[in-house]
């Protein structure tokens, strides 16, 4: 059973690496790692800092009458906040530098 899924994924797959065209300058190889790879990795450490903030909320809120319980949340809560702020202000100086020096390709929008 897991053969024919794997022939039938392969098989799917394939057309798409056969036609695909590479890029065609550096320019546009950076273009592809940034919206590729790096814009969703950008977005996942967000969502997971988020989630350690809900996280820490929940902790907070469900271990109330426990002092070191709360605690911990508490700290949770602060990391994630720290980690959001430290994230946003990173990438405010990246969108700053960027349009200070005029390099488009570096400042890849979240769509």
């Amino acid at each position: 059973m897991l053969k024919k899924q794997i022939i039938l994924l392969v098989l799917l797959v394939t057309p798409g690496f056969l036609f695909a065209e590479g890029p065609k300058d550096f320019a546009e190889l950076v273009n592809l790692i940034l919206d590729k790879i790096l814009t969703p990795l950008i977005s996942l450490m967000f969502g997971l800092a988020f989630m350690g903030f809900l996280w820490g909320a929940v902790q907070f809120i469900l271990k109330a009458e426990d002092p070191k319980g709360r605690g911990a949340g508490k700290d949770k809560m602060l990391y994630g906040i720290i980690a959001l702020a430290v994230m946003v202000s990173v990438w405010g100086l990246v969108k700053i530098l960027t349009a200070t020096f005029g390099i488009e390709f570096l400042a890849p929008s979240f769509k």
